[in-house]
């Protein structure tokens, strides 16, 4: 008994021993001296950073070479509410071998090991999943929002206020540091928790995931189109607004707002098949078939059908199926064969004339079968 207890208190104070270099040693890896430059001119902005050494920086510039700080985020230290699927990129949870669960970084989840989910005093466990699927199931809306390699704190942003809301659900001071700050790849207009969205909002930029379900029809880049994703909650904004169940619904009730015709689309030389397959464009025009309406009425949607109910038939007198009630040929007029009374008359015209006379010799040799 007394040599059990021995060992368990050996084991209690290895542990011991064992967490608390740990924390010295991800103490040690958090400050980078060889990084640390005073002399790097920083821009005088505030965009609080919390460093992994528990230190908050005006931005991240001085985190990186006044304080010499290998990791930070977004925030001051203290102040950092971690919500289900923040990025934990910048995250340093230690070099420990314990499996802690899965996490978004960069975008992607992510296998996450280390010593604790509690980093300088802040919780990251409401970020962490106990499983792949479940991570990829609650963060499918936010992947991807990350692009690491766009991130260039050295551009000078503007100090304007145009504040945007980033796919990762941060509001952003304008564009600029967006892109360049946060590298998130998409965001809309305001701040974030205030962007209503209305019918007809154009949402070109918007990732709604890549799960191949169709969410509806929407506006993009100026014209109603089919979209596809997990959900219409990006980054705390919710887009269901914005989508119709059908094509006609969205182009009918986006005709304002919608591009309907884009001159870049037509071009007369393209050689459409001759089908009668009417379409309604969305200029209100009676196209033969979808070739017609795109590449010669340049229209960006349309609806199956006539936009009228039009009569169609052959509209040729000679024609042996003339219909004298169409108002549209269809290409189905039948003519009788040519019966020629006039032996000398080549060309037709009821007459012999020079014409015929170079039509025969332009045929002169020939041998017919």
């Amino acid at each position: 008994m007394k040599n059990v207890l021995t060992i368990l208190l050996f084991t209690i104070a290895s542990m011991i021993a064992i967490s608390s270099n740990n924390t010295v040693n991800a103490q040690i890896f958090c400050i980078d001296q060889t990084q640390i430059d005073t002399e790097v001119y920083c821009p005088l902005i505030y965009l609080p950073v919390c460093g992994c050494d528990g230190v908050t920086y005006s931005n991240e510039c001085e985190a990186q070479f006044y304080g010499g700080v290998t990791s930070w985020t977004l925030g001051i230290c203290g102040d950092i509410v971690i919500t289900p699927c923040n990025d934990l990129a910048d995250v340093d949870f230690g070099f420990c071998d314990m499996v802690m669960g899965v996490g978004v970084i960069n975008g992607v989840c992510t296998n996450i090991s280390g010593c604790g989910a509690v980093v300088n005093g802040i919780d990251y466990s409401p970020a962490i999943y106990t499983s792949m699927e479940m991570c990829i199931t609650e963060c499918s809306d936010t992947l991807a929002c990350i692009d690491p390699a766009q991130i260039d704190t050295t551009i000078p942003c503007p100090l304007a206020f145009i504040p945007v809301c980033g796919c990762d659900g941060v509001t952003y001071d304008n564009e600029c540091y967006a892109i360049n700050y946060g590298g998130v790849t998409s965001w809309t207009a305001g701040v974030c928790g205030n962007v209503v969205i209305e019918p007809c909002t154009d949402v070109s930029g918007i990732s709604f995931g890549a799960c191949l379900a169709i969410l509806g029809v929407a506006v993009v880049d100026g014209s109603c189109s089919y979209i596809s994703g997990c959900g219409y909650n990006i980054g705390s904004v919710d887009y269901s607004p914005a989508f119709y169940d059908t094509m006609e619904a969205c182009v009918a009730g986006c005709e304002g707002p919608v591009d309907c015709v884009d001159p870049t689309l037509i071009d007369p030389n393209f050689g459409c098949y001759d089908l009668w397959d009417p379409v309604c464009g969305c200029d209100g025009v009676t196209y033969s078939n979808e070739c017609y309406a795109t590449n010669f009425g340049g229209v960006t949607s349309w609806t199956p059908g006539a936009c009228i109910d039009i009569s169609g038939g052959c509209t040729y007198m000679q024609a042996l199926n003339y219909s004298p009630d169409a108002i549209l040929d269809d290409g189905s007029c039948l003519f009788p064969p040519c019966i020629n009374t006039c032996s000398g008359d080549v060309d037709g015209d009821s007459s012999v004339s020079v014409s015929d006379i170079l039509l025969l010799l332009s045929n002169f040799g020939a041998i017919c079968q």
